[in-house]
């Protein structure tokens, strides 16, 4: 495999693979040939000198397999998507759709940005699973709510985007009066628009013991009742771990079933974990990192 690199620093390279394990190193040059072969995940190291720490950037890749059920790669001038997010290579690995964000703010904006998204995943994406139905969503941040633009932007995509999640980003708002406040007007509004449309929440960001503490506030204040999914993100609640993770989650499912909340779809729609660093080896394990139903930022997603 060919890696071609663009500007000055780097004087060396590693890739590791899915374990975590160095399986090519050397010199760094203009253009690399990586002595990679067997399919699968990897990202490849460059460093400014023999310090571990001298980082000069890095990268993720995966060699697949060519297979009849999923799209042929475009050509290299063709945009899989903007900000990284590309649409083609979501298809043919079967990643989770993005999490499209909507932004209250500037709703104009939003919709000529997301049209495009929404047309990239329409050709790209929505076409290539057999095995699970796929679907897309729009994630409207707490602190860019705004009833009045949100439902422009609904009723923009009510055809072609079904699932709409407020992310919860604020701490300063007990779960019971976000339940009582925000939640009712985001979900009447959603519904307004179409009864079809599905109402995600509450999208906290982490399933640590003070996020579900958070949870079981807003569920005992009934907030449950007004959803048709329960949103949720774990950042920097896995960390390699796969026993906190299967805690975290248990503990979860354990509330839901406490507040009579157990049939709500389980959507995990972000994922983050702390930095990797090349000098600490095995310290970024992707093997090592569960997946949960739904949307995912940058992560596959599987059924639960």
């Amino acid at each position: 495999m060919s890696v071609k690199l663009e500007g000055a620093g780097a004087t060396r390279y590693e890739v590791r693979n899915y374990e975590g394990s160095i399986v090519d190193s050397g010199r760094a040059a203009k253009a690399l040939i990586l002595k990679i072969s067997d399919l699968g995940w990897y990202k490849l190291y460059l460093f400014s000198g023999p310090d571990p720490t001298s980082d000069a950037g890095s990268a993720i890749f995966a060699l697949l397999r060519k297979a009849s059920d999923f799209p042929d790669l475009s050509k290299v001038d063709v945009s899989g998507g903007p900000q990284g997010e590309d649409w083609i290579l979501r298809g043919v690995a079967g990643l989770g759709p993005e999490r499209f964000v909507a932004d209250c703010t500037k709703p104009e904006e939003t919709i000529k940005k997301l049209d495009e998204k929404v047309a990239l995943a329409k050709k790209y994406y929505l076409p290539y699973d057999s095995q699970r139905s796929r679907t897309l969503i729009i994630s409207v941040p707490d602190k860019t709510f705004n009833p009045g633009e949100l439902r422009k932007i609904v009723a923009h995509f009510k055809d072609t985007v079904p699932n709409w999640e407020l992310q919860t980003t604020s701490t300063v708002v007990s779960g019971a009066d976000y339940a009582a406040s925000e939640l009712p007007v985001f979900a009447k509004i959603i519904k307004d628009v179409s009864s079809s449309l599905k109402v995600l929440e509450p999208g906290k960001i982490t399933l640590r013991w003070n996020d579900l503490r958070w949870v079981e506030d807003f569920l005992k204040n009934n907030g449950a009742n007004s959803l048709d999914g329960f949103s949720f993100r774990n950042d920097d609640g896995v960390v390699g771990d796969m026993w906190l993770a299967r805690t975290s989650l248990t503990q979860l499912k354990l509330l839901l079933t406490q507040y009579q909340a157990s049939a709500l779809v389980l959507w995990q729609t972000g994922s983050g974990t702390v930095a990797d660093r090349p000098g600490l080896p095995g310290h970024f394990e992707p093997a090592l990192h569960p997946t949960c139903p739904g949307a995912m930022d940058h992560a596959p997603n599987a059924d639960v």
